[in-house]
């Protein structure tokens, strides 16, 4: 008959031979086969064990005197065990981009009953922020397991070298997953920053001047070959 099971758990089977007129007999040696997980017996015998830790519908057949018997097994997630970001790759700081969460058992099947409101937050540099989603809600709530895809904001765009951190929280025990840490590059340039070796130069003196482009986000942008006008008013040259 069908059975169910938890991931990471073993079941036991057990099959009954009959002769051809339906009476029961006292002991058959079978031989055992499963499209899934690892099935240990000892033969002769009507005894099976199967452990197994992907979800899923399966197929567990016992076989004597060249006949053979199936069952269907269903193997389910096992309790919450962590979380597992989508891979994120290298992006840009002024283009959106979106990502995924998935709960996870401990064999890393995907928890689909579960529903949890949790908190994201972001690491940048080590500095740990948490993230505000929708006005100033800070609850992902996850949907049969799936938290997203959700994307970005400004608030994930404004570093050179950000990371997500995902925490989920219950009293006594904390669950949590971490994305891969990933590079966000600068975006197109649009203004550049000057700077001054001395506000205060002395007559006949000379100073340093560095010229930095940057993007909306004020991260500095570097563009081999990029050419800049420069002038100085009043008094005074410059020599580049």
């Amino acid at each position: 008959s069908p059975a169910t099971m938890t991931a990471g758990s073993t079941l036991t089977l057990t099959t009954i031979g009959y002769d051809a007129y339906g009476k029961q007999l006292p002991t058959i040696t079978c031989t055992w086969q499963t499209n899934i997980g690892t099935i240990t017996y000892e033969s002769p015998g009507t005894t099976a064990f199967l452990y197994a830790t992907t979800t899923g519908i399966w197929r567990a057949t016992a076989t004597a005197n060249g006949i053979s018997t199936s069952t269907t097994i269903t193997i389910e997630h096992a309790p919450l065990h962590h979380f597992e970001f989508d891979y994120i790759g290298t992006q840009t700081a002024d283009i959106n981009f979106s990502f995924t969460v998935y709960a996870r058992d401990e064999w890393n099947n995907l928890v689909n009953d579960y529903g949890g409101n949790n908190h994201l937050w972001q690491s940048v540099d080590n500095v740990i922020t948490q993230i505000m989603w929708i006005g100033s809600s800070t609850i992902f709530p996850f949907h049969s397991g799936i938290l997203g895809p959700l994307t970005t904001t400004d608030e994930f765009r404004k570093s050179c070298n950000d990371a997500f951190i995902f925490t989920y929280e219950i009293v006594d025990e904390t669950k949590r997953g971490t994305s891969n840490t990933f590079v966000v590059l600068p975006g197109t340039p649009v203004s550049f920053i000057i700077t001054l070796g001395t506000t205060s130069i002395p007559i006949g003196a000379t100073t340093s001047v560095i010229i930095q482009l940057t993007d909306v986000y004020g991260n500095p942008v570097e563009i081999a070959g990029t050419t800049a006008g420069l002038f100085v008013t009043g008094t005074g040259t410059l020599d580049i």
